[in-house]
């Protein structure tokens, strides 16, 4: 399997990277599926991790060349698979782009967005170039955290 990154105009375009993501447990998880079915109008979400504990993370990923464009379109599709139309299916929810220069003010915004709403929303990159995935990146009273992926939460 192979992950083509270019680079172009500050744009990283990444293929078979569901793919890569799952067969190589970059995750931090055994139990990774891409492209799962989210039960309504052939939708699919991206990845889904089923956690020790038994639960599931959803996986968006979007690879704009702006940060903001990438959130924006992750968030409604992720939130839509988790909750249509009265359900609550997933335990945890990642946006996953490459990486980007503000990486830290999406991590304020999903902190933002979990203590104004209460959903368990983080953000993560994965750089194509160096084939390295962050940590899950949150923020909390004014100082940047990254807890490992591989720990259950």
């Amino acid at each position: 399997m192979q992950i083509r990154a270019k680079a172009q105009n500050r744009r990283v375009a990444c293929r078979n990277l569901h793919k890569y993501l799952a067969e190589t447990k970059k995750l931090g998880y055994d139990h990774v599926k891409r492209e799962v079915p989210a039960g309504y109008e052939g939708k699919r979400i991206d990845m889904v991790v089923k956690t020790p504990h038994r639960e599931f993370i959803f996986y968006e990923v979007k690879t704009y060349p702006v940060l903001q464009y990438s959130i924006r379109e992750a968030i409604g599709q992720i939130l839509e698979y988790t909750h249509w139309p009265d359900q609550d299916k997933a335990a945890k929810l990642i946006i996953l782009t490459q990486p980007h220069k503000n990486y830290s003010k999406a991590a304020k915004y999903m902190a933002t967005l979990r203590k104004k709403l209460g959903i368990q929303i983080y953000y993560q990159y994965f750089d194509p170039i160096s084939m390295q995935l962050s940590e899950e990146i949150w923020w909390t009273k004014g100082y940047e955290v990254k807890k490992w992926t591989s720990q259950p939460f």
